[in-house]
């Protein structure tokens, strides 16, 4: 039951050894965690972080439902060739918020991972990257930032992530 909780503690993205981090040591070695997804049941952060908000505005903790849905972190129906796409945007946005909180500002892929939070298995340039065969490019401004991932190929879907830290197609 320890065991279970601790993994629960963890950061989806966190850049643990092989074997020990929230991917078991999938085939890609300490990269694994860009190519997999989280669970989609929330592990109560943002029920927290939300809740402890409206204690400090002055708000009561009062009634809550669960009558409405959470909306999904990323498109239903992801395929198995786009898993890659949607895990590298949740650690991008995972990298932006750090940088956010540290600095005031969005950075982009070159300041995130000259800063330590952008960990990838790829070269980065100031405009973007390329990874498991997409085109990923950020454009940040200092209060908000959009990243995109284009298919390289004929196959796949396109993918957007920004400052409300949903995955989506970009025509949603």
């Amino acid at each position: 039951m320890r065991q279970q909780i601790e993994e629960t503690r963890r950061p989806y993205c966190s850049t643990t050894a092989a074997g020990s981090g929230p991917a078991g040591g999938a085939a890609g070695g300490d990269y694994a965690y860009l190519d997999e997804l989280p669970p989609e049941t929330p592990d109560g952060r943002a029920a927290g972080e939300a809740l402890a908000e409206k204690y400090r505005a002055g708000g009561s903790g009062g009634y809550t439902s669960t009558r409405f849905r959470a909306r999904p972190l990323f498109p239903p129906g992801t395929t198995l060739a786009e898993r890659p796409a949607v895990g590298t945007l949740l650690h991008l946005h995972q990298a932006q918020e750090s940088y956010h909180r540290r600095n005031g500002r969005y950075g982009t892929p070159r300041e995130l991972a000259d800063a330590g939070f952008l960990r990838l298995d790829v070269p980065v340039s100031a405009e973007g990257f390329r990874r498991a065969r997409y085109g990923f490019r950020v454009t940040a401004s200092a209060d908000s930032y959009r990243a995109d991932a284009v298919p390289l190929g004929a196959t796949g879907r396109a993918f957007m992530v920004d400052d409300s830290g949903f995955v989506r197609l970009p025509d949603e």
